[in-house]
């Protein structure tokens, strides 16, 4: 009875059969582990952003439903209810400046880009590769880096915009 081998054995066992100069190799093995470190890192910022956005919602509903059930039916005082009713408030402004679930979309549209140059340093390079491909992959990951800034930069950056706004309709 032969035995499949795992998804991982066979990729570790799947090899170029033509040498590779040792520092193509060492480039291609440095590149790659700091793309995994990359995505990885993108891919645990994601979760942790958008459990952030799922954590202040139920927040906001849980006060919302304390508030108005807590001060209708189970006599709180005024005080208590006042204040549990301003949570929702307070957590909708936070969320609308840092926008939890634009930054969790973003860190994951990265970590799948990160994931295509993965993919394109393990099956895309020409055989055998040369440091020029290697070198493109790294400049690719270094445009995506610097085009994924500029856009933190201009549409997750914290926004108080909402509230200069509010203030000048004000008489």
């Amino acid at each position: 009875m032969q035995v499949e081998p795992s998804s991982g054995e066979r990729a570790k066992a799947i090899k170029v059969d033509v040498p590779l100069p040792d520092d193509v190799q060492t480039r291609i093995n440095s590149l790659s582990s700091e793309l995994r470190k990359d995505r990885d890192r993108e891919y645990w910022f994601a979760r942790l952003n958008y459990y952030w956005a799922l954590m202040l919602m139920a927040i906001t509903i849980i006060a919302s439903f304390t508030a108005g059930i807590g001060g209708l039916f189970f006599g709180l005082n005024a005080r208590l209810t006042g204040s549990i009713a301003a949570l929702p408030g307070l957590i909708a402004l936070a969320a609308t400046a840092i926008d939890w679930q634009g930054r969790a979309n973003w860190h994951y549209r990265k970590r799948d880009a990160l994931d295509a140059l993965i993919n394109q340093l393990r099956y895309e390079l020409h055989v055998p590769p040369s440091p020029e491909d290697v070198a493109a992959i790294s400049k690719a990951r270094t445009d995506l880096n610097r085009n994924m800034s500029a856009e933190w930069e201009q549409r997750l950056g914290l926004d108080w915009s909402v509230l200069k706004q509010n203030s000048r309709n004000q008489p």
